[in-house]
């Protein structure tokens, strides 16, 4: 899966310092965070167009759902470093994240942007009845 966020991105949420403090100098798991929110989100997303959603890229990508992500890539990072520093906020941001992708799944919430899956033909015909009765004669 590619990478859907920017390292900018992640700067509506958190300030550089301490991202480079989160990340401990190492960039490989921003990417593993990253890739974790993303199979994370896409499973409150089966309405849409997963594919198509994370194939979207610059400023073609929905704001909030670009917001989501981040937190939910932040709070995986800030679990697994020594002393949880600002896990307090980050599991707060967490938690309205998961609410979010929630609503979103039960179609309280449809922000533009999402593309949703193609339907399917809703005009195929049912067959209604069954095989004649078997007898069991022999």
């Amino acid at each position: 899966m590619a990478r859907f966020l920017n390292d900018g991105d992640y700067l509506q949420c958190i300030d550089e310092k301490a991202l480079q403090a989160l990340l401990q100098g190492g960039g490989d798991k921003l990417i593993t965070a990253e890739l974790t929110a993303q199979d994370e989100a896409a499973g409150y997303l089966d309405r849409y167009d997963t594919a198509a959603l994370f194939g979207l890229t610059g400023e073609d990508r929905p704001a909030k759902f670009v917001s989501i992500l981040c937190d939910i890539a932040l709070y995986h990072l800030s679990s697994s470093i020594p002393g949880r520093m600002g896990y307090d906020t980050r599991k707060d941001r967490y938690e309205l994240a998961l609410k979010w992708l929630q609503s979103l799944q039960l179609g309280r919430n449809t922000p533009p942007g999402l593309p949703l899956k193609q339907q399917k033909d809703n005009n195929a015909s049912i067959m209604w009845g069954g095989e004649d009765p078997n007898q069991y004669i022999w």
